[in-house]
């Protein structure tokens, strides 16, 4: 769990988050009534705690936080980047403001000058750069980016280095997570829920028919466009399985993902990974959706871990009637234990969608 040093306190750091722009204020004020609702049961939790069970952030990301704790936004990270005029530029991108941070930079909202449009610039804190195994994953990132091509991926535009700084381009949208709008409407009704997986299902099957897995599909990793278009975000743990190099070399035999949403060949730390971990994880993120909750929870990851592993998936209709039966037997194949049990990938799971849309209210 968390190791936060003790002179720091819980709520201080919390507060860093949001101030860093890591966590929003509407999830730190979300996870402060889950951790009171927890004490009112005897369960003794802190926020950082709670903020990593709910998958909000990671613990390389708090590791990575923690050395630059009590900086301004504004300082991280802190690489020289050549000041043009009123904005800084790396490369041919004016830098306009810092979008948010994490466990391997920042982002920022930038201006290509060269293209003539608003970009999103992902840089890898210096202090990553001489660590190979970071490098590795960051270029893998941008190099997966600019090969996947689809309206329901974030689409890479280049990826550069300039005295030392590693960087990349990507497209730039306004819009939130479906995990703010978790928090923010509880569950969506499923007529709703059922096109928002089914974009997804769109955006990897496009990755997965280029053999990219992304192994991280979650609520905070999908964004929607205020036009109502799902993108995918996020491959820093993708794996691409047409390659020999398949692992980071730090990461092997380390379960990767998040665990409210992880496949049970994903938890066991398994190499030989497919596409189906992916629908493991959407059929999750699916009942999330739905009812508002997460499929298995537990007063631990072990816990959580474990009811992936063993315990049958919930039927959502259970506190959530008005769910079709078509929905729970969609999302229980999805959420097969064993692989072969799941669709055999998303052209299969779309299809089943599909007969789902055509059959709800309205068509």
């Amino acid at each position: 769990m968390a190791e936060v040093t003790p002179a720091v306190s819980d709520t201080a750091f919390a507060e860093y988050l949001v101030e860093i722009n890591l966590i929003s204020r509407h999830e730190l004020e979300a996870t402060r009534l889950r951790k009171d609702a927890a004490a009112r049961d005897g369960i003794s939790i802190s926020l950082i705690d709670e903020m990593l069970r709910q998958g909000l952030v990671t613990q390389p990301m708090l590791d990575l936080v923690k050395t630059s704790f009590g900086a301004t936004p504004a300082a991280a990270p802190k690489q020289k980047i050549e000041k043009r005029g009123e904005s800084q530029q790396i490369g041919h991108y004016a830098l306009l403001r810092l979008l948010g941070t994490g466990a391997m930079g920042a982002v920022y909202l930038a201006e290509d000058v060269l293209a003539g449009r608003k970009v999103a610039v992902k840089i890898l804190d210096k202090k990553l750069t001489s660590d190979s195994d970071y490098l590795l994953r960051f270029q893998r990132e941008a190099r997966l980016l600019m090969t996947l091509k689809h309206a329901n991926i974030v689409a890479g535009y280049g990826f550069g280095e300039a005295q030392g700084i590693y960087f990349y381009a990507m497209e730039y949208y306004q819009g939130e997570s479906l995990g703010t709008i978790l928090e923010r409407e509880k569950y969506l009704p499923w007529p709703r829920a059922v096109d928002l997986i089914a974009q997804t299902a769109r955006g990897l099957r496009h990755a997965h028919e280029r053999g990219i897995i992304h192994r991280d599909i979650k609520p905070q990793n999908i964004m929607l466009t205020p036009e109502g278009v799902v993108k995918i975000l996020d491959l820093g743990l993708s794996k691409n399985i047409l390659e020999n190099d398949l692992m980071i070399h730090t990461r092997t035999g380390t379960a990767m993902g998040t665990l409210d949403y992880i496949s049970p060949e994903q938890a066991r730390a398994e190499r030989n990974l497919d596409g189906r971990t992916d629908i493991y994880a959407l059929g999750a993120m699916f009942f999330h959706l739905l009812t508002g909750r997460r499929p298995f929870e537990g007063k631990s990851p072990i816990q959580i871990m474990s009811k992936h592993l063993t315990e049958p998936v919930p039927d959502p209709a259970v506190s959530h009637p008005g769910i079709p039966e078509a929905i729970t037997a969609v999302i229980r194949k999805a959420m097969s234990k064993a692989v072969a049990d799941r669709y055999k990938d998303c052209g299969e799971l779309l299809a089943a969608l599909d007969q789902i849309e055509s059959s709800s209210p309205g068509n």
